[in-house]
């Protein structure tokens, strides 16, 4: 009843973007410059709809204002001094309405629910096969149907004959990974290749490089999506950053170099030359405004612009604008709007970066490739039309997204049943079964939330699979009647499982989260793990001594523990492990974040800063929005992750002992990086890309874990402290 209900109130809005995402391949071959006209008559049909209005007028500004409104403000205030004052207050209106039609287009499908995200995805699938197949037929029949409706027998040469399709071709290739995606998602994987490779095809039979470099572009970053998630996405967002911040430099730095172009006619084809024209052009009045630019789209008019390129026939140094996005927003706007401009870039990158769907990351990752090679290398920053097409690959990424969670643990609703042998927790309806006493279960949700507590009702198997091949290692081995330590016992879900282990005689475990031994020790009971000696409390000072004989243990896990210790000290509380440690003993530091990996994993999430001083480092969370509200005192506490941890401080360092890396013997190094990896494409990448790193560290006797995310390392202690 809720669901149909839901349908009607969408009613208008379900036949508008129905109808959008099917006109679309149309205007986008035969009238490009209409996709402006598309998405605004679009907006305005949407808002016919009372709901559409509704989730329109309820959406939150923040994002979007936070986001454009420095570049729009500092656009507009280039009014002044631009050659056309007039035509830069109206290009700016023209951008602002672009954004404004985006965002009600936006706000509209975030409000829809999963049946109806799904009908659009069949829309969006049918609207892309339209594209494919009309840019084909246009290009396999040399323009046929478009020359007779734009009567293109009456143009004066070859190049401005082919012209007409590039658009059309541009759109295909900006548009169809994304359709690709769509296509894996509701028809599988070798369908999904198919359109790919088909489209290929296509974009190879075009007169123009620049779309088929977007389409690798958009294609590698997809895989990149698939191997490192969203940090690759921040990582290309920042290379973006310095490739525009550089640009001016970097060209002036090849020209000084060269001597200026003279004598590149007979190396490079004539459209390159041109490009090459015009940049240095754009960088001579470029040097004139550096700081505050010569306006909005001020390109077509700077001076000079019209005067023809000696060597060229009817070519000018400034046809529109400059062809590359980076100098014309240097040459626009200066420095204060190129650092405005690349600012709008980083949020963006972000934006996507943050999706929660993987499949809507890799649509906006698509996106992100296309433009970068297209919107920075052949179309104008603020072309309508351009701006217009990248709001639909938005809105088309958000159709990948699914509907918006709106329930926070604060307002969820739960509920604990007994069933004698198992319990149930409802939460906001949805029910789990437990083997859990009631008391575990309240204690859970009480540390966790009632949202989180679920994934907790069972044994953690993404946790354990960092723990078994060491098991499976110590049985082969012979170990009968082992004493083991736990450090860091957290909800016990490696407890559980190490007293279900033949190997093991007794366990010891310890945590400084009161909650959590709180709920260890409820487990200790309500299931009978019968190995458990003991499980303690302790403070961070006191696992600087701790409560147990030294050289008493013969495994120790240490599991996602040594990035949390104190940085300052972490020596000290590494030191004190081993110390209980028996001589021949094992000790296996895993799943430890890896500093040494260029991407942060563990905490904020940002690229680097685990290499980074404090200072620069919550300087750099704070611009890049990871630590709203937190401040330095907090950033630096005790317990947080951001420094992660190396190679070197998994070893002790208070006195000289012998410690063995037995890593690979006991099942890790690449062979589990690899073995732990879901989704045989996104294993088969992993093999590609890090086997011939991991052969080399194997012909070179380096350890592998130098280079992975996170390090997987088990020692046998040699010598004993007394003994050194």
């Amino acid at each position: 009843m809720i669901q149909t209900e839901r349908k009607e109130e969408f009613r208008i809005a379900n036949w508008v973007l129905r109808g959008l995402l099917l006109v679309m391949p149309f205007i986008a071959v035969y009238a490009s410059k209409g996709m402006t006209l598309l998405l605004g008559v679009g907006a305005c049909a949407v808002l016919l709809d009372p709901s559409a209005r509704k989730a329109v007028v309820k959406g939150s500004l923040r994002w979007p204002v936070l986001t454009f409104a420095p570049l729009l403000l500092y656009a507009l205030a280039t009014a002044p001094w631009a050659v056309n004052s007039a035509y830069t207050v109206l290009m700016t209106a023209r951008v602002l309405g672009v954004l404004a039609a985006a965002l009600i287009l936006w706000r509209t499908i975030d409000a829809l629910d999963e049946s109806m995200l799904r009908n659009l995805q069949r829309y969006a699938l049918v609207g892309g096969l339209l594209l494919l197949c009309l840019v084909g037929a246009e290009l396999s029949t040399d323009l046929a149907f478009m020359s007779w409706l734009k009567n293109l027998e009456r143009a004066p040469g070859k190049n401005d004959y082919v012209t007409y399709i590039n658009s059309g071709v541009s759109l295909l290739a900006l548009f169809s990974p994304q359709i690709a995606l769509i296509t894996h998602e509701r028809l599988g994987k070798v369908t999904a290749l198919s359109f790919l490779l088909v489209a290929a095809l296509i974009l190879h039979l075009g007169y123009a490089s620049t779309p088929v470099l977007g389409f690798v572009l958009a294609i590698a970053l997809i895989l990149a999506v698939i191997l490192f998630e969203g940090r690759a996405l921040k990582l290309f967002g920042i290379a973006a950053i310095v490739g525009v911040l550089a640009m001016p430099f970097a060209f002036e730095n090849y020209l000084v170099r060269r001597g200026g172009l003279q004598g590149l006619e007979h190396s490079i084809g004539w459209s390159s030359l041109h490009r090459l024209h015009i940049w240095s052009f754009a960088l001579e009045r470029w040097h004139e405004k550096p700081l505050i630019g010569w306006g909005l789209d001020a390109s077509r008019d700077v001076p000079g612009g019209r005067t023809p390129v000696p060597g060229f026939v009817g070519v000018e140094y400034m046809p529109l604008h400059p062809h590359n996005g980076a100098l014309q927003s240097w040459l626009e706007l200066g420095f204060v709007g190129t650092l405005a401009f690349v600012f709008v870039l980083w949020r963006l990158a972000r934006g996507v970066a943050g999706q929660t769907n993987h499949k809507a990351m890799m649509a906006g990752a698509a996106l992100m490739g296309g433009y970068a090679a297209q919107g920075m290398l052949s179309f104008g920053l603020w072309q309508n039309w351009w701006l217009a097409s990248l709001a639909l690959g938005a809105l088309m990424m958000l159709l990948m997204r699914g509907p918006k969670a709106t329930v926070s643990d604060a307002l969820a609703e739960w509920q604990v049943e007994d069933f004698g042998k198992s319990r149930r927790l409802t939460v906001n309806g949805s029910s789990h079964e437990t083997p859990y006493s009631k008391g575990v279960i309240e204690q859970i949700v009480a540390r966790k939330g009632a949202l989180r507590a679920v994934k907790y009702l069972t044994l953690n198997r993404s946790r354990i699979a960092y723990v078994k091949p060491l098991s499976e290692w110590l049985t082969r081995q012979g170990g009968v009647g082992l004493r083991i330590l736990e450090v860091g016992c957290e909800a016990g879900h490696i407890t559980e499982y190490l007293n279900a282990q033949s190997f093991v005689g007794e366990i010891f475990a310890y945590d400084v989260d009161k909650a959590f031994v709180d709920v260890v020790e409820l487990k200790r009971y309500d299931l009978k793990l019968g190995k458990v000696a003991r499980i303690d409390h302790l403070t961070s000072e006191q696992t600087l001594d701790l409560p147990y004989p030294d050289a008493s243990f013969d495994v120790i896990i240490v599991l996602a523990v040594v990035e949390h210790l104190p940085f300052e000290n972490r020596h000290r509380h590494v030191d004190a492990i081993w110390r209980k440690l028996k001589p021949g003993g094992i000790i296996a530091f895993l799943d430890t974040p890896n500093r040494w990996y260029p991407f942060e994993t563990h905490s904020v999430g940002i690229p680097l800063i685990a290499r980074l001083s404090p200072e620069p480092a919550f300087l750099y969370a704070r611009v890049m929005g990871r630590l709203k509200g937190v401040s330095f005192a907090e950033f630096m506490r005790p317990g947080t992750g951001w420094r992660n941890a190396s190679y070197s401080e998994c070893l002790p360092k208070g006195r000289m002992v012998v410690a063995e890396d037995i890593s690979r013997e006991a099942g890790y190094g690449f062979p589990f990086f690899l073995r732990h990896t879901a989704g045989r494409w996104r294993k088969g990448l992993k093999l590609i890309f890090w086997g011939p790193l991991a052969w080399t560290c194997t012909r070179l006797g380096i350890p592998f874990e130098f280079f992975a995310p996170n390090l997987q390392l088990v020692f046998r202690k040699g010598t004993d402290y007394e003994g050194a």
